[in-house]
């Protein structure tokens, strides 16, 4: 049976539109149509925020850079931004251009004179692969080309800027300060360096600290030097004497010390893993931690403004400092994040947005969505059922009510230790994929104190994600293949038989005891678990690059696909989307390609539309399927229409869901629309095609 499912109701405004199942659609017929996205703009992870005036800069990686509004802390405004063409780290301001400097390309320069539509102007490569920080000081532009030195570049016509020559330094040049005739380079094992540039065009070292971590940042200030010394916290340095730096006293954060800035006797540490540190350096000999924030994420960047400071923490985080000792978050900058998975119901779809939280957006309009709803939380995979979404958080699951999906509110959570991150519904039992900790059985009957019932670790490599079918639990385990598992009794899974996949297995899903499953090295691989005691591979199809989901809708199998890498080679493969007809499960065949510019983590099949996780939500059409295009309620009539795809097909309807006793509604066979009565509370339709 192949069929297409929709609900409706006398008092509906919307009705959802369920997940396809099997149909009889031609797999050379699949094109995947971009038709929106969310944002309406590239998003990345922030890598570096700088602060000038009122506006801040943020580099976003793989998405370039972005100019805020920050006039109002608390409340700050995308003005614009850009890509750059590579990985941008580090971002610097003078007048009206922004200089970037981003690894694969070097330094980008930018007119922004017209913050909304920033103009690309000008482009200095860098001397190597790795181009990490930039720091402008008057008409010249410092470039830290990690291993391959400090590069110094005069910028004084921003649209011709003239290399002057490359300082080549002892290890990895991270960031540069520059303060009156010396440069001050944060140079990872070889500590702190300090070079005359009295001539720009050739800086001589005339001193140097080797200090006892990895020097990452520096700040100056006064007669001091700050150093991000990672493992080893911060350092302060004595440069009264630019060629005799000595060191006035340190402090150890509990964290990897990234990065600092400096304001009045503070000084404000990003501490990766342990948040931000607020170190008060009113003697230097003897700093000491006055208070701190922990984020959501690892803290890289930081920048501070007046009473406010930004931390780049996966999203820019905005903290109120008036109270150094009580760091205080008052906002976001509402837009950054990660989108791992989602998930749709109605004219909702659920964004699990990684350390930005879960996002509810509105559907209502297929061609803009926009956000209404937002709770504030890691979330990196979601699953709905009824009015409920079920989150996993890495560090565990959240359970949300989701009655008014403007307004989720947290019910309970439960920790589960090993690395949560995917999920699977049945009834009152949610299966965490857990890595670490195996398959976790969490019990639900009580959303506000969910339970553990059960487990299943396996003996080597941890549990990547998790299918299920009646009685029976598929796991992907890292190292070993897919297992299937008996959870009849779930309190007690037991495993039945192991099919080894490949050692990057990382996804499956299943149906009719056929798991589809994607592995890193091995491909798509089909394999037929009717025995599991003795599961068979029945087809196989290879992948370049790295399948990170796969979802079944039809006859036809959606993988994920993120860029591949090899150590010998970097990066191979593609981004995107993949679609294979499964209609012969021993042969798959390609039925489409989508390819997207960063890396697609999940997607998910509802009706005629693919949902992409691709750092933002990507919406596509897939033309060449069945489905439902339209409906409207008036006058207690209810219209639906469908696309030719489903001509032939037949409409059924069942007054519910539970025991649903579903019954062919008369003239739709060879129709694309139809008008029925609408009198009942409530009405489910389907599509089906023997």
């Amino acid at each position: 049976m192949k069929e297409l499912s929709v609900c409706s109701g006398r008092f509906l405004a919307a009705l959802l539109l369920a997940a396809m199942l099997p149909c009889a659609v031609s797999g050379a017929d699949l094109k995947p149509v971009l038709k929106s996205q969310w944002p309406g703009f590239p998003r990345g992870y922030p890598t570096a925020v700088r602060v000038f005036g009122d506006r801040a800069y943020v580099t976003l990686g793989d998405a370039g850079f972005e100019i805020l509004d920050i006039s109002e802390p608390v409340s700050p405004k995308r003005l614009g931004g850009h890509e750059v063409g590579g990985y941008a780290y580090d971002i610097s301001v003078s007048g009206d251009h922004v200089f970037v400097a981003a690894s694969g390309v070097g330094l980008k320069i930018f007119d922004i004179s017209n913050p909304a539509q920033p103009k690309p102007v000008a482009h200095v490569p860098g001397t190597g692969p790795q181009t990490e920080g930039v720091t402008v000081a008057g008409n010249y532009a410092y470039l830290c080309d990690g291993y391959d030195g400090m590069q110094v570049i005069d910028v004084s016509n921003p649209a011709a800027p003239r290399p002057l020559m490359v300082f080549p330094t002892p290890d990895f040049a991270w960031h540069v300060a520059v303060s009156g005739n010396h440069a001050y380079v944060a140079a990872y094992t070889a500590g702190l360096l300090v070079l005359d540039v009295t001539d720009p065009g050739n800086p001589r070292q005339v001193g140097g600290f080797d200090t006892s971590g990895y020097a990452e940042d520096v700040t100056v200030s006064g007669n001091f030097a700050y150093v991000a010394d990672q493992t080893s916290g911060i350092q302060i340095l004595d440069i009264s004497d630019p060629a005799n730096p000595r060191r006035a006293g340190g402090y150890k954060t509990s964290g990897l010390a990234r990065s600092l800035a400096v304001a009045g006797h503070y000084v404000y540490v990003a501490g990766d893993q342990s948040g931000l540190h607020v170190i008060d350096v009113t003697n230097p000999a003897a700093p000491r931690r006055v208070g701190g924030y922990s984020g959501n994420n690892s803290a890289l960047r930081v920048a501070v403004s007046g009473e406010h400071v930004f931390l780049a923490d996966g999203a820019i985080q905005i903290l109120d400092v008036s109270d150094p000792a009580a760091p205080r978050r008052v906002g976001d900058d509402g837009l950054s994040g990660d989108a791992r998975a989602v998930a749709v119901a109605g004219d909702y779809a659920y964004l699990a947005d990684n350390n930005a939280g879960l996002r509810v957006l509105s559907l209502a309009d297929a061609l803009e969505p926009r956000q209404v709803g937002r709770l504030d939380m890691t979330a990196v995979d979601v699953a709905l059922e009824g009015n409920r979404a079920y989150v996993a958080t890495g560090a565990g699951l959240v359970v949300i009510d989701i009655t008014d999906p403007r307004d989720p509110r947290q019910l309970g959570k439960i920790g589960t230790g090993g690395g949560a991150r995917l999920l699977a519904l049945s009834g009152h039992l949610v299966f965490v994929a857990d890595f670490f900790g195996g398959l976790q059985v969490i019990n639900v009957t009580d959303p506000t104190a969910p339970l553990r019932l059960g487990g299943y670790k396996p003996s080597s490599g941890g549990v990547n994600s998790v299918a299920l079918l009646g009685d029976r639990a598929y796991v992907a385990v890292a190292n070993s293949g897919v297992h299937a598992l008996d959870i009849s009794d779930p309190a007690a899974p037991k495993r039945l038989g192991v099919y080894p996949s490949g050692q990057r297995t990382g996804a499956l899903t299943v149906s009719s005891n056929v798991v589809f499953a994607v592995d890193n090295e091995a491909g798509l691989q089909v394999i037929d678990f009717s025995d599991p005691a003795n599961p068979q591979s029945l087809g196989w199809y290879p992948l370049e690059g790295w399948a990170r989901d796969i979802t079944l809708a039809g006859r036809h199998a959606f993988v994920a696909m993120d860029w591949g890498f090899e150590e010998a080679t970097g990066r191979t493969g593609q981004a995107g989307l993949q679609v294979f007809d499964i209609s012969n499960p021993s042969s798959p065949e390609p039925a489409g390609w989508v390819a997207t510019s960063t890396s697609v983590t999940k997607v998910t099949v509802v009706g005629n539309r693919a949902y992409l996780s691709a750092y933002n939500l990507l919406v596509y059409e897939l033309t060449g399927l069945p489905a439902f295009t339209s409906r409207s309620l008036a006058q207690d009539r209810l219209t639906l229409t469908w696309n030719e795809a489903a001509l032939g097909m037949k409409l059924q309807k069942t007054p519910t869901l539970t025991s649903p006793d579903w019954q062919d509604v008369p003239g739709s066979e060879n129709a694309t629309s139809l008008t029925l009565p609408a009198t009942e509370a409530s009405a489910f339709f389907r599509l089906t095609k023997p």
